[in-house]
């Protein structure tokens, strides 16, 4: 009675059967792999897998100094190309404009130049920019001469250390584990299907 009946080649099905696992067994072992990255890994943008959620920042903020006396309130700020101090009243919080200001740390000394358009006085001097930009505290002293006023201000600036954002290996065990177990698994199949392909047939013999 089983003359007729044509079984279908369980080659075939057990070579997709066993994709099929292949596939459900990788994407959850990557899964897995992604849940449990090492430190530093990073995922498909560039992010850090293991970094805390939060907003994100642009990058590390400018060094920044604030001093202020009776007459001027001070801010600076350091940046890769000029030390940018804007100058104000302290009563009255009104821009000082066009005043004479001069810096000084350890040996080094520079000379403010003051830009109308953006109210702030720039120094560029190079061995200045140098001396600020190093990690650790930086002691200031500036001069500041407005009209018939002038004024000598303490400030402390604190460069914080350089962070690099170091780029490293990303682990390869998942991704084995997960090959293994695809080849382990299909290579059962293939073998449990195969066996039951030959009971059936020997049956109709």
């Amino acid at each position: 009675m089983f003359e007729h009946l044509v079984w279908p080649r369980p080659g075939a099905q057990a070579f997709h059967r066993a994709n099929r696992l292949a596939a459900t067994l990788l994407t959850s072992l990557s899964l897995a792999g992604v849940a449990s990255a090492a430190p530093g890994a990073h995922g498909p943008n560039g992010e850090h897998l293991d970094a805390p959620a939060g907003p994100a920042v642009s990058g590390e903020s400018a060094p920044k100094f604030v001093t202020q006396s009776d007459l001027f309130e001070v801010v600076g700020t350091v940046r890769a190309d000029e030390l940018s101090i804007f100058v104000s009243r302290f009563a009255t919080n009104e821009p000082v404009l066009g005043a004479s200001l001069e810096i000084e740390t350890g040996k080094l000394k520079a000379t403010a130049v003051f830009y109308e358009d953006a109210g702030d006085y720039s120094v560029t001097d190079a061995p200045m920019l140098e001396a600020l930009s190093a990690e650790g505290p930086h002691a200031l002293v500036l001069t500041i001469i407005s009209g018939d006023e002038a004024d000598l201000l303490d400030a402390s600036l604190t460069v914080a250390p350089h962070t690099d954002h170091e780029e490293h290996d990303h682990p390869i065990w998942p991704w084995l584990i997960g090959g293994l177990a695809a080849l382990v698994a299909g290579a059962a199949l293939w073998l449990a299907i195969s066996r039951r392909a030959r009971t059936l047939s020997g049956a109709t013999t």
